[in-house]
């Protein structure tokens, strides 16, 4: 109800923003230049063979600017010997359990990219001196030195006996098989031949790391 003599009071109404135009995005010189999409192509220095399996060959990797050592692994997705195709998705699921189980151990190789083309896929790791199973079996035995000295070209003993070396390695072992379970991944093919050795740097021991 209305008091007696006072009128209401109108409600002031909100007063719109004039509309305002949409920003603009900023321009790159190039944008009108080039609008299909631009591949980098993917040009590795390829060097010496280091081993061949039957998934695919690996080879060093040249030029680097890092001071790293890598390898390149790669892998026809189409046998020659038989005709069959690699499925794709197969080896990227491979491929991405390797960056996971890489990533939080050392004992495990180091994964360091993965490129696919129209007819192979090329991985890129970390690269190690030796097979297990090369150091285990003669000529010599790396324990001995003399098979481990020709893949690295060092001929000095190693000052570390054979019990706390082979201890160091199966610590290493163990620590690499756990990390990999502890992220529910199972190896499936854990052998000699797919155990490696790395040399430490100078003055490190024991001077041999291993890799899975």
């Amino acid at each position: 109800f209305w008091l007696k003599g006072k009128a209401p009071v109108p409600t002031p109404r909100c007063k719109m923003a004039p509309p305002t135009a949409p920003p603009v995005a900023p321009t790159c010189p190039w944008a009108d230049v080039q609008k299909e999409e631009s591949k980098l192509a993917l040009n590795l220095s390829i060097g010496a063979l280091v081993g061949e399996g039957t998934s695919g060959k690996v080879s060093q990797l040249l030029g680097s600017i890092d001071g790293g050592r890598y390898v390149v692994k790669q892998v026809p997705l189409k046998r020659v010997e038989t005709g069959d195709c690699v499925v794709l998705a197969d080896l990227v699921h491979e491929v991405r359990l390797h960056r996971l189980c890489s990533a939080g151990c050392s004992s495990i190789v180091r994964y360091i990219f993965a490129h696919a083309s129209e007819d192979s896929l090329v991985v890129t790791m970390e690269a190690c001196d030796l097979v297990l199973w090369d150091a285990l079996t003669p000529p010599g035995g790396a324990w001995n030195l003399p098979a481990a000295a020709a893949y690295t070209g060092e001929l000095q003993p190693d000052p570390v006996g054979l019990h706390t070396r082979l201890l160091h390695l199966s610590l290493q072992l163990c620590q690499a098989v756990r990390h990999c379970h502890a992220l529910r991944v199972l190896h499936r093919d854990l052998n000699p031949w797919n155990v490696f050795l790395a040399r430490c740097p100078p003055g490190q021991l024991p001077s041999w790391d291993l890799r899975v």
